[in-house]
């Protein structure tokens, strides 16, 4: 009996919201989700509004600089991963920076077992961005990652480039 109630459940749920296995399922299922959590007073399930695409600037330039640096840009989120003894205090700079720039949610993860500090950002609209402006998804030394044209053209995004350049793999 069990079985064949759930498999009608299943069946009804599916008519309903469509199968699961679809991002249209998925994203009706999601906005179901937020709404009974946030009716519930669930804080961490409250829809987030969207990110800001941020102006040429010398911060974005800075950014453009950490991320050819110590950060990684893959197909679903970036990844800036420091040295957990010594740059707490940087990768807090860094996160004022992205939300500053981007006013998104930050994750940021401890890795003691590493010894690297690692800030997230899960946004595929951020990524794109991203790109627009000049920088690739994957590995920087196959993909020969160099510093965009809009920033080598005006000496003050340079400067802050290098800046985040060299606050992350810089060595004196």
């Amino acid at each position: 009996r069990r079985k064949i109630a759930s498999h009608l459940g299943g069946i009804a749920k599916m008519k309903k919201y469509g199968p699961p296995g679809t991002p249209e399922g998925r994203r009706k299922g999601g906005i179901i989700s937020q709404k009974k959590m946030t009716a519930l007073g669930n804080e961490k399930f409250i829809v987030r509004k969207k990110i800001v695409i941020p102006k040429l600037s010398v911060e974005l330039a800075e950014l453009v600089g950490i991320l050819l640096g110590d950060g990684h840009i893959d197909r679903f989120q970036i990844e800036i991963s420091l040295d957990l003894k010594g740059d707490v205090d940087y990768a807090h700079y860094i996160n004022t920076l992205l939300l500053k720039l981007f006013e998104t949610r930050v994750r940021i993860k401890e890795r003691p077992e590493r010894g690297t500090i690692s800030l997230f950002i899960d946004r595929i609209n951020i990524i794109d961005f991203l790109q627009k402006i000049g920088l690739q998804k994957g590995n920087k030394i196959k993909n020969h990652a160099t510093i965009p044209n809009w920033i080598l053209k005006n000496p003050k995004y340079m400067n802050a480039c290098i800046r985040g350049l060299v606050d992350t793999d810089g060595c004196f």
